[in-house]
């Protein structure tokens, strides 16, 4: 007779909990209750799953380079300020997206501190024309990236560390450059951490 197994038990109403929401998101597509589904499949929902996509793909791309970048850099080099941004780099977790959102915007709109910092530099010019907008997509897919990328960031530089270093030093043995180390060897061995981190 097989023992009764607490962790396989207590994983199946854990993943039941979460999975309760999106069941009942899902039945409600199919529920008489309004015709709200056929004026939105009439209106914008191809606009909506359009921009979904290209907002899922934007951030898991700039997430993808910010966190294997920073973790990189700071693992393997010592830079003046390296132990401080080992540490740093975790607190986006604390500031929320659309506060990004909103800090990106103030700073890069018409007559905004861009605007400001450059006339109080350089005096009175049409500065405007020339600062970059990060607001609509751009805006949202960077202010979700920058408040997520620290999931990418952590797992990454835990593989990283615990990598074996004799694998880098052979590669090295053979010639490869330090880009050809870090795409042969080091990233394919963070292959796991790194998808773990996007799925997050």
């Amino acid at each position: 007779m097989n023992k009764f197994n607490v962790w396989s038990l207590s994983s199946f109403v854990i993943s039941f909990v979460v999975i309760i929401p999106i069941l009942t998101v899902s039945a409600s597509f199919f529920e008489e209750t309004s015709n709200y589904y056929q004026i939105l499949k009439d209106t914008f929902l191809l606009e909506y799953i359009f921009n979904s996509a290209v907002l899922l793909i934007g951030v898991l791309i700039f997430t993808f380079l910010m966190g294997i970048g920073s973790a990189y850099l700071v693992s393997f080099f010592n830079f003046p300020g390296s132990n401080f941004f080992k540490w740093t780099l975790i607190l986006s977790f604390a500031v929320p997206p659309y506060i990004y959102a909103y800090s990106l915007t103030a700073f890069f709109e018409n007559y905004g501190t861009a605007y400001t910092i450059l006339k109080d530099i350089f005096g009175d010019a049409n500065y405007n024309s020339h600062i970059p907008k990060f607001d609509g997509m751009v805006g949202a897919i960077l202010s979700i990236s920058f408040s997520l990328f620290a999931y990418v960031y952590i797992l990454t530089r835990a593989s990283f560390l615990y990598q074996s270093q004799n694998l880098i030093d052979l590669g090295r043995n053979l010639g490869f450059s330090k880009l050809k180390v870090f795409l042969k060897i080091i990233l394919p061995s963070a292959r796991p951490a790194i998808i773990a981190g996007l799925s997050l």
